[in-house]
């Protein structure tokens, strides 16, 4: 029998930390472990990071003396977004685009951000915004580096095989 209740206590807390995170309004960031695909050369980190749930660890890209970072996050399926909360680092401005095909893009934000302090950038959609793709993009002019800690993608929506 105690074997029985370590064996559920164990499944119980790998389901826990499986669950996708949520925020304070309790939607949930579809974005996390999705798969990323870099735009701009990658100086340090690795593109998957800007999705791993982990607010420390960044992915850099380096063009020279100006710099740009841009990458493509694949959500996967359709989700209906409410919000976004992008950590940026050493950036002085950024964009972000939503788009249900990857080929037509419709622009979310964009902005200026506080060079080099590494500010979360949380975009509270005035609707929910259809969107199978994000397209992040980021630079500044004072250094060659320009990276992105977490994109988060929030949806109060979760479909399941294709069912809400």
């Amino acid at each position: 029998m105690r074997n029985m209740t370590l064996m559920n206590a164990t499944f119980f807390l790998a389901v826990l930390l499986a669950a996708p995170h949520a925020n304070a309004q309790g939607s949930v960031n579809v974005a996390l472990g999705k798969p990323v695909m870099p735009l701009t050369e990658t100086a340090a980190g690795e593109p998957e990071w800007v999705v791993d749930g982990d607010v420390v660890a960044a992915w850099w890209s380096y063009q020279g003396t100006t710099s740009e970072a841009e990458c493509v996050v694949d959500l996967g399926s359709t989700h209906l977004l409410n919000q976004l909360v992008l950590r940026v680092i050493q950036a002085e401005n950024y964009a972000i685009s939503a788009s249900l095909d990857g080929g037509n893009w419709t622009a979310l934000d964009q902005g200026s951000a506080t060079f080099p302090i590494h500010p979360a950038i949380t975009v509270d959609l005035p609707e929910p915004v259809p969107a199978r793709y994000l397209r992040f993009h980021s630079g500044n002019s004072q250094s060659a580096f320009a990276g992105l800690i977490e994109l988060e993608a929030y949806s109060d929506t979760v479909f399941i095989n294709g069912f809400e």
